[in-house]
């Protein structure tokens, strides 16, 4: 659709706080993808498939980055460096946010302040759609409540019309490619690795690391 600009959000990471267990990470991670044709990624999705299915006889309904080959993850992101697109993301070090902070709260500022950041630092023309797409294996109700919340907030008195979707990623291919960008950030942080990052580095604008829980009710 003409004037349509697609934005596609995933995370990286969990919200646990107890770190005497060995899968609390330290760092959690929510990255956006903003294209204004959604075409290309879900073309390239399509590719990995294929690929999967000529290479290795698999074909998987839904690509995740944790469960993919390396060499399978990279192949995509390579595809995704050449797509115009635009990357935001907004991470939290845990270790220094201090137990106070409550899960479900953090997750949903987060999200607010990274939709807040993308508005403010992206140009939409006057009359341009802008759909959000959220996966649905990770969202419930409150959650879009306040997205849309948010939404309706930062655009108040502006033409535009933002639609958020809940979609299961295996319908809305963006969300796998979201899952791929978040994963990569994600490798950096949280050991160091970063040799998926550095494929999709230059398509991010917006990278904002939080250290305590101060520093995010003050953005």
């Amino acid at each position: 659709m003409e004037g349509t600009t697609y934005i596609f959000l995933d995370e990286s990471g969990d919200l646990g706080f107890d770190f005497s267990k060995r899968k609390t990470s330290r760092f959690f991670i929510v990255a956006i993808i903003l294209t204004h044709d959604r075409r290309l990624i879900q073309q390239a999705v399509k590719k990995i498939h294929k690929e999967l299915v000529r290479a290795y006889r698999s074909n998987p309904n839904v690509l995740h980055a944790t469960s993919e080959r390396p060499k399978v993850v990279l192949q995509f992101l390579k595809l995704l460096s050449k797509i115009d697109c635009k990357i935001f993301v907004m991470s939290i070090d845990k270790l220094k946010f201090g137990l106070q902070t409550v899960p479900k709260e953090l997750y949903t500022m987060l999200v607010l302040h990274i939709l807040q950041n993308l508005c403010a630092t992206t140009r939409f023309g006057t009359k341009d759609v802008v759909e959000i797409y959220a996966s649905r294996r990770d969202t419930n109700k409150f959650m879009i409540a306040h997205f849309l919340n948010a939404i309706t907030l930062r655009i108040r008195g502006h033409d535009k019309r933002f639609v958020m979707s809940v979609r299961n990623p295996s319908d809305e291919k963006g969300l796998q490619a979201a899952d791929f960008v978040s994963w990569a950030v994600f490798q950096k942080l949280e050991y160091g690795n970063s040799d998926y990052y550095s494929e999709i580095e230059h398509l991010i604008v917006s990278h904002v690391l939080l250290k305590n829980d101060k520093a995010l009710r003050a953005l």
